[in-house]
């Protein structure tokens, strides 16, 4: 697990490089009281991707998994969290990415 800081919050991610050669990267958003181990890991979504050739992506939305919280609700909109995914990107000098998103990451995709 890696993390990295955005808005006050220190975000856990996974990034992971395929398999073999350099395949284009996909982030995925996990759904609401969730995880990237709970919705990407344990049902396969990473090695399936790595296996296929993509750089696999996931973080720990803000408030939820290995990330830090806050009691704030105004800290949770869709707009902030899909911030928090652009500065993943950003933090791992990626220009362009496919998104996967699951329940609530659909929304914050």
């Amino acid at each position: 697990m890696q993390y990295f800081s955005h808005d006050g919050f220190e975000l856990a991610y996974l990034d992971r490089p395929p398999a073999s050669g350099q395949g284009d990267p996909v982030l995925m958003i996990h759904g609401f009281a969730s995880s990237h181990y709970v919705n990407w890991v344990s049902p396969g979504w990473f090695k399936t991707l790595n296996d296929a050739g993509y750089r696999a992506i996931a973080l720990d939305n803000r408030g939820h998994g290995s990330s830090t919280k806050s009691y704030q609700e105004a800290d949770y909109t869709p707009a902030k969290m899909a911030a928090d995914a652009a500065a993943l990107l950003d933090h791992l000098g990626i220009e362009h990415a496919h998104v996967m998103g699951y329940s609530m990451g659909a929304r914050v995709s």
